[in-house]
């Protein structure tokens, strides 16, 4: 893995990982406004949806950069730079952001199974799109489809000398 390709793949990533709530974003811009049943337009998911598009997915962008970057740098130095560690750290950071949501949801509401129902689902979706961005900064930054050995997450061995 060479510098150039690291940074690129930190760089590319986070296109992956952020293009499903992208598209969710835009096909929310192209619909109809919903007419409320006293006459007046309610454009409330259009505006969300335009304000995620222009101040959240910059931001999110620059924090997922820095999250694919760190995650590399993390599995280089600590020598598990395999494709299924890498996976599995992007996918777990937003089950840990999850158990600490839950321990404030818990702890501020009695009622708190509905909004620990949604946090869930935003959390699934949040790992389904950091898994995407974590193959694509593998396939870019590697370069390679891993040996059989990586890609159980073993170390790879070394080929026998003749």
């Amino acid at each position: 893995m060479t510098r150039t390709r690291y940074v690129i793949a930190s760089f590319v990533a986070p296109i992956a990982a952020l293009l499903l709530p992208t598209i969710l974003a835009l096909s929310q811009l192209f619909t109809e406004v919903e007419i409320l049943s006293d006459g007046s337009a309610d454009d409330a998911p259009m505006r969300g949806a335009g304000l995620f598009l222009l101040i959240g997915l910059p931001f999110c962008y620059l924090v997922a950069c820095l999250y694919y970057a760190a995650v590399g740098h993390l599995l280089s130095r600590w020598q598990r730079l395999t494709l299924r560690s890498t996976v599995s750290l992007a996918a777990a950071v937003p089950w840990l952001l999850f158990a600490i949501g839950t321990v404030g949801l818990v702890s501020n509401n009695l009622n708190y199974a509905p909004g620990l129902f949604i946090l869930g689902v935003i959390c699934l979706l949040m790992s389904l799109s950091a898994v995407l961005g974590a193959v694509a900064w593998w396939f870019i930054a590697i370069g390679r489809i891993p040996p059989n050995g990586s890609a159980q997450g073993g170390r790879p061995t070394a080929a026998p000398s003749l």
